[in-house]
């Protein structure tokens, strides 16, 4: 009947539609088995290649580049990540080095600025000290020109007065006139030695040719020579308990005794008395040359052997200020010592 027929119809659809909806779960099924096996399996390995080459796995292989679809597209993509994290790679290894050099450039650059900053410090030192020797040297200079004008003014106006009353001229003013240019003379022989004894001195040619030597008696023939010189003064020499002879050059040390000698007649005008004493002490010879005159002010007296060095108590006393450096130096070399007291207006003690 119609009844029977319809109900079978509907079952016969009913059968037909689930059939239906297992196959296309089947096809479902089937093609996301397809689809994993083509699409999620490749993107998950491009997923584990790109935190590999995140964590900084450059070794990492890439594949399904050749692919024509987005699984490909994907590939390629992070096969460019890959190569440009190698060259940021090489990149950063060669800053890193440039870094290390610039480190050692660095340091370079400091010791080698450091060095120039010393040269030139010397060199601003040695401009400076170059200054100084030039200001000095034409201070010597200039004091010597006028050292050499004095004795030769005085020379010249006794020579003229001679020359212009020698009709007239007794024997005992022709005598005093001569004790006057040989004083004048003596002064200038004494200021071309000390001259010529700096210069050697600086030029490191003065030589000691030692020999026995006997100081007391060196000592009274320099006493004996300037009291000729210096009439004025009166010079008083015990050298008695001098007898040990020593080892050194005649000259040079006829040149100590003699400026000391001459520095203290010539800073003792006013109080004309100097006393020159020699004994022994400790297997040496010692000599003390004492005076009364202007003596050396004490802030002064650090300087006293510095050359050109002249003391105010000296102002308006001839003299260059290179005769004690010249003593210095020579006592150095006989391997002696100089030692010295001083009170301004008092006078000065050499030994």
């Amino acid at each position: 009947d119609v009844t029977t027929a319809l109900a079978r119809g509907i079952w016969i659809g009913r059968a037909i539609a689930l059939a239906l909806l297992g196959v296309l779960g089947a096809v479902i099924l089937l093609t996301y088995i397809r689809l994993r096996g083509v699409v999620t399996g490749p993107i998950n390995t491009l997923t584990n290649v790109m935190e590999a080459l995140a964590t900084g796995d450059l070794e990492a292989e890439i594949h399904d580049q050749h692919r024509r679809d987005e699984v490909g597209d994907m590939a390629r993509a992070v096969q460019v990540f890959k190569d440009n994290a190698i060259r940021l790679k090489k990149v950063q290894d060669e800053l890193v080095l440039t870094n290390s050099q610039m480190t050692e450039l660095n340091a370079s650059l400091e010791d080698r600025t450091m060095e120039i900053e010393y040269q030139a410090k010397e060199l601003e030192r040695s401009l400076e000290q170059e200054i100084e020797n030039n200001a000095l040297q034409r201070k010597f200079v200039a004091m010597v020109s006028h050292e050499f004008k004095t004795p030769l003014a005085i020379i010249d106006a006794t020579t003229q007065r001679i020359a212009r009353h020698k009709d007239k001229v007794t024997p005992s003013e022709i005598q005093e006139r001569a004790a006057k240019i040989r004083r004048a003379v003596a002064r200038l022989v004494g200021l071309i030695d000390r001259v010529l004894s700096t210069a050697r001195l600086e030029a490191g040619k003065i030589e000691k040719v030692a020999e026995m030597v006997n100081l007391a008696d060196m000592v009274e023939d320099v006493c004996k020579r300037q009291q000729d010189i210096s009439t004025a003064h009166t010079i008083s020499v015990d050298v008695g308990n001098l007898c040990l002879p020593v080892l050194g050059d005649p000259a040079l040390l006829d040149q100590v005794f003699t400026n000391l000698l001459s520095n203290a007649v010539k800073y003792s005008a006013e109080n004309p008395r100097v006393e020159v004493e020699g004994w022994e002490k400790g297997g040496c010879a010692v000599i003390s040359v004492r005076d009364f005159g202007v003596g050396i002010p004490e802030k002064e007296i650090p300087n006293l052997f510095q050359r050109f060095f002249r003391a105010t108590t000296s102002a308006g006393i001839a003299g260059t200020g290179i005769g004690l450096s010249i003593v210095k130096e020579l006592v150095n070399m006989h391997g002696g010592c100089i030692d010295f007291a001083s009170e301004e207006g008092k006078g000065s003690t050499f030994t």
